[in-house]
């Protein structure tokens, strides 16, 4: 296995760990049929359901035109009224060739 698709397969097991963890916490995940670009949308007008969240959620352009998406966006975390954010890395060793 290459050193990228590991990368891939780690930053995988990452977000169904936390994906695991929003649930047990009782969030719902909203606009998973959607296209990611309109998920965002869902996420902010689903107010009957307090604690929801989306993954793959288009958020805007970046400086250079480019498409930001962002891992997990979650609205209802108590100390944070305006929605969270998680983005999921993971890196299993340093990254420093030898």
């Amino acid at each position: 296995m290459t050193q990228g698709a590991r990368a891939v397969t780690s930053g995988n097991v990452l977000e169904k760990a936390v994906e695991g963890t929003l649930l047990s916490h009782g969030y719902v995940q909203v606009g998973f049929d959607l296209p990611k670009k309109q998920r965002l949308g869902c996420l902010l007008s689903s107010n009957t359901i307090s604690k929801r969240y989306a993954r793959q959620v288009y958020i805007g352009a970046g400086i250079y035109g480019s498409y930001i998406y962002v891992d997990f966006y979650i609205i209802g975390a108590a100390s944070v009224s305006c929605g969270l954010i998680i983005e999921c890395k993971w890196q299993q060793t340093s990254g420093i060739s030898r």
